[in-house]
């Protein structure tokens, strides 16, 4: 797909050419971390889901290193071919697979070392603490892949391939869900190779990634060079915003681990990571319709062609609320079928969690506009705004419920917190978009 089709295509039928793989490829991935969850469940047991839960903050970090580079490099990418200014566009790209290769390889390296050490900081302890540790040995060893792949992907997808981007996805995802059975039920090697089924997937992405290089498809080509101060610089503040969501993520998910561990002990945190696991299938899908809005939004933007981008991002935002509000009501509806997809079979387990499902599933219903609107803010350049968005989204407004509201309801309070960061961040959004629409800019 050339840039002028992206700069002329009728709105609708383009979007939806961008949506549709995006979405398949979060649905790839969301079933993933369901085969993955369900797995351990089965293989492993109730102390394998709580030290799995421990863990997820590592996945967190993996897509804000990701999203740091990936998205910002390929957000200014995408502005700059807007622009016509080709060649700035591809020194950013060797700027952002540098920086990602400098990054993965630190990362795999010292996360090998001291991933006991980072499986206390994440709140393990007793007998996860062993699960734990196991799990995020080879996780961190595999550092490398998760970032390089997670830097590659959007950079397709606004070289005008997000089919291609798709199909690396899910085959990806998809060589995961084979090895764990494998690994787990038939060479019975519990959740290390849960976790070594992982670590090995993203190189079947970057295989296929690869072969668009190899083949010399679209216009992005690396070129070996220093790492460049002022470009590196504009990468970074302009994918702060998603990477500090996944920062937030991560520690959010470590704050309710301690606060549930004080509440509930171990048999609440094996309840979160069902309700944490299931609701990263939802945030999955919605950051897919941030993913196929962006490049359609920047391209256009640095073309000039405002009203354009506005389209975009009312339909990101229609995506977005429909595909919330359907997660809210399956959530709702199908609560217990679904925990016990787990192996999920103590009836006070499922009754804590079936709560909980219902309760924390109300955030739904406005985190789909929120993710839009970081996006978006993202997406024409404005990194105040959406950074200011993330912190609130993300840290400020949690982490203030996280405290206040398990002092009124218990653990329905913990539940809560989510939904009623939402909605605040929801109002900060929509005072922040009418501050846009204001001028003569979108």
């Amino acid at each position: 797909m050339n840039i002028e089709s992206i700069l002329k295509s009728e709105q609708k039928s383009l979007f939806l050419k961008f949506l549709l793989p995006s979405i398949f490829a979060m649905i790839g991935v969301s079933i993933n971390i369901l085969c993955d969850t369900i797995f351990i469940g089965k293989g492993v047991g109730q102390d394998g889901l709580s030290a799995l839960g421990i863990a997820i903050p590592v996945y967190n970090i993996y897509n804000a290193i990701s999203l740091l580079i990936g998205m910002g490099g390929a957000t200014l990418y995408a502005i700059n071919i807007g622009k016509g200014n080709h060649k700035e566009a591809q020194n950013i790209f060797s700027a952002s697979l540098s920086l990602g290769v400098l990054v993965g390889l630190i990362i795999s390296i010292l996360g090998f070392i001291y991933s006991k050490e980072v499986s206390i900081f994440f709140g393990a302890k007793g007998e996860i603490l062993g699960l734990t540790d196991a799990y995020l040995k080879v996780i961190l060893l595999a550092g490398f892949n998760f970032i390089l792949s997670g830097i590659l992907v959007p950079f397709l997808r606004n070289d005008g391939a997000p089919r291609l981007a798709m199909i690396a996805v899910i085959a990806g995802n998809m060589t995961n869900i084979v090895l764990d059975y494998i690994f787990i039920f038939i060479f019975d090697m519990g959740i290390r190779g849960a976790a070594i089924a992982t670590g090995l997937a993203p190189i079947v992405t970057l295989s296929i990634i690869g072969s668009r290089f190899l083949l010399k498809g679209g216009s992005l080509r690396f070129r070996l060079q220093k790492i460049n101060g002022k470009i590196s610089s504009s990468i970074l503040k302009l994918g702060l915003s998603s990477s500090f969501t996944e920062v937030s993520g991560a520690v959010v998910i470590i704050s309710f681990n301690y606060r549930i561990l004080g509440l509930l002990g171990e048999v609440g945190i094996a309840a979160y990571s069902i309700i944490a696991n299931i609701a990263m299938i939802g945030v999955a899908i919605l950051s897919g319709v941030a993913q196929a809005m962006q490049p359609l939004i920047s391209i256009n933007y640095g073309a000039k062609e405002y009203k354009r981008a506005i389209d975009f991002r009312k339909l990101g935002f229609i995506s977005a609320f429909s595909i919330g509000m359907m997660f809210f009501l399956v959530a709702g509806i199908f609560s217990e079928p679904i925990i016990r997809l787990f192996s999920v079979e103590e009836k006070y387990l499922i009754d804590l969690t079936k709560t909980g499902i219902r309760i924390y599933f109300t955030g739904f219903l406005f985190i789909g506009c929120n993710i839009v609107s970081i996006a978006y803010f993202q997406a024409i350049g404005e990194a105040k705004k959406s950074n200011t968005l993330s912190l609130f989204k993300g840290l400020v407004f949690v982490l203030f419920n996280l405290i206040v509201l398990p002092f009124i309801w218990g653990i329905n309070g913990v539940w809560l917190t989510i939904p009623i960061a939402e909605a605040m961040t929801l109002g900060v959004s929509l005072l922040l978009l009418f501050k846009v629409k204001e001028t003569s800019r979108p």
